[in-house]
């Protein structure tokens, strides 16, 4: 069992061996065909799964900000927003003529959408 162990790890060890990637001459297309190519199949099967642990890993991370921080900014962005209305909106009902200026401004918006939208 020993035996078996020790011939295992001694051909393993080649093949992690084999991992460094040597320099080459990109003019060279046999150099760069030599430089890449694998001499162990376990190198491509070792090789492949590192390239597939990090492509994962950053197909997590980006997720991650798809489901959990830009919808935190969504939201953070629309309290300013409703903090800025209410703002407005507490001044308006302040004022003795504000919702006389809130109506003719709804009417002045509404009639510039009709006229907007109403060109030919």
């Amino acid at each position: 069992m020993a035996a078996v162990a020790t011939i295992a790890l001694y051909y393993a060890s080649e093949a992690v061996d084999s991992l460094w990637i040597p320099t080459f001459d990109p003019l060279n297309a046999e150099s760069f065909t030599k430089a890449f190519l694998f001499s162990y199949p376990i190198t491509a099967a070792v090789l492949g799964a590192y390239v597939l642990s990090v492509v994962t890993l950053g197909f997590v991370m980006l997720s991650s900000w798809m489901l959990v921080v830009i919808p935190v900014i969504f939201v953070l962005l629309l309290m300013i927003l409703f903090r800025a209305v209410q703002f407005v909106v507490v001044r308006v009902a302040e004022n003795p003529k504000g919702p006389q200026y809130a109506l003719s401004v709804l009417l002045a918006a509404a009639g510039a959408g009709v006229s907007h939208f109403m060109v030919t």
